[in-house]
């Protein structure tokens, strides 16, 4: 079956394996960060301290006007690996606005499915990023923004921040996140020893 979205330009992928992480709702957060290829797999090498990229924001109005800016945001990252919060139902309050964050990603999906190349699409539940980054550390580490009301936008570092810790522990994450920089071992430039991060210090 033929997809509808226009193919790509020929582009090269980014040299540094990088997360878009998404919190998708109402208004909706996004995060990039790029990191330093070895930071993912040298216990030496810090994530914090060799971070190449960090940008984040928010997005609000109607849903299709947001997954369009989605959309585009992506494709300005070739190579890069999507995360979405993931969404369970919390609340019993009636409107279509409870269902915005399952819209939105759905949409999101489908987009990228349209794409002529394959972007690897993760989920997170929110739980694990509140957990490792926490508000206190996310200002420890320089990524708790005060100004403008970005709270959701801060969600999204919170997750990407969270995955690239998991990416540095397990080879099969980053071979399936960025496999042009890791290959199907997960191995960038000779062997690697698999750091098993611990949840009371900081990323490294």
């Amino acid at each position: 079956m033929a997809r509808g979205r226009p193919p790509a330009e020929d582009v090269e992928p980014v040299d540094a394996p990088t997360v878009f992480a998404v919190d998708p709702g109402g208004t909706t957060g996004w995060s990039v960060i790029s990191v330093h290829p070895e930071a993912l797999l040298r216990p030496d090498i810090p994530i914090l301290k060799n971070i190449e990229h960090w940008g984040h924001g928010q997005l609000t109005g109607p849903e299709n006007e947001q997954c369009a800016e989605i959309l585009g945001l992506i494709d300005s990252w070739p190579g890069c690996c999507v995360l979405f919060e993931d969404f369970i139902v919390r609340s019993a309050m009636p409107g279509r606005e409870v269902l915005s964050p399952v819209r939105i990603t759905a949409k999101v999906q489908f987009g990228l499915y349209l794409a002529a190349t394959e972007v690897p699409f993760f989920t997170q539940l929110p739980s694990e990023a509140m957990n490792v980054a926490t508000d206190k550390r996310l200002k420890e580490w320089g990524f708790y923004q005060r100004e403008g009301g970005l709270g959701h936008a801060r969600d999204a570092d919170r997750h990407a921040l969270t995955w690239l810790r998991k990416a540095k522990s397990k080879g099969w994450m980053r071979a399936q996140c960025w496999p042009h920089l890791y290959g199907v071992d997960g191995v960038y430039g000779g062997s690697v020893t698999e750091v098993e991060p611990d949840e009371d210090e900081e990323i490294s």
